[in-house]
């Protein structure tokens, strides 16, 4: 069951930092789903060559860091294995760290399971692609859509992509939550 858990949540985190790809090719309302799925494909190829990837997840309250939480994956793809390697920081109400380091193997990493996230045009309130470079806003009632899971935003989220000689290097996104905390992930990937 903790394995299985541990996979859910390492294939989000990873959807999550990528689902932004989706969207760099939406433009406008002509056509943009059907530019979203090319970029979806272009989006995937790029996923199956990472053979590494570090995602870190920050929850803040102000300037407190209450909780992080780090992944580092080093993944083969030839037989689409991951060893992956967790550190979850957590900050009690009396300001003590509580520190939790995992290490599983995970089977089938691909693109795609990589990707795991939803994007369409119509849940973009604005995007600005250039030079393979995204940054989109996401309205706050598509949060968790774009997420493909429950989350309890209270404002807009921002994301942004960057890519390098075709390659997609990095991943991120923010967001307040129902709490009044910023949520702030972001993921690289290394080839």
């Amino acid at each position: 069951m903790k394995k299985k858990k541990f996979t859910i949540i390492c294939l989000c985190a990873l959807g999550a930092a990528v689902l932004s790809l989706n969207a760099c090719n939406c433009g406008g309302d002509k056509g943009g789903n059907a530019e979203i799925g090319d970029y979806l494909k272009s989006m995937k190829a790029s996923a199956d060559r990472a053979v590494s990837l570090d995602a870190e997840v920050k929850i803040s309250d102000g300037d407190v860091t209450v909780y992080s939480f780090t992944r580092h994956m080093e993944i083969d793809v030839e037989t689409h294995t991951a060893s992956v390697a967790d550190t979850t920081v957590t900050l009690s109400a009396n300001f003590e760290e509580n520190t939790v380091n995992s290490t599983v193997s995970v089977d089938n990493v691909t693109g795609e399971t990589i990707i795991g996230l939803k994007l369409s045009s119509e849940l973009l309130s604005s995007y600005e692609l250039a030079g393979g470079d995204l940054v989109c806003t996401v309205a706050r009632e598509n949060v968790s859509a774009v997420l493909a899971r429950a989350v309890s935003a209270s404002s807009a989220m921002t994301l942004t992509i960057d890519f390098e000689d075709g390659n997609l290097v990095k991943a991120e996104y923010s967001y307040v939550n129902s709490a009044s905390r910023t949520v702030s992930v972001s993921v690289r990937y290394g080839y």
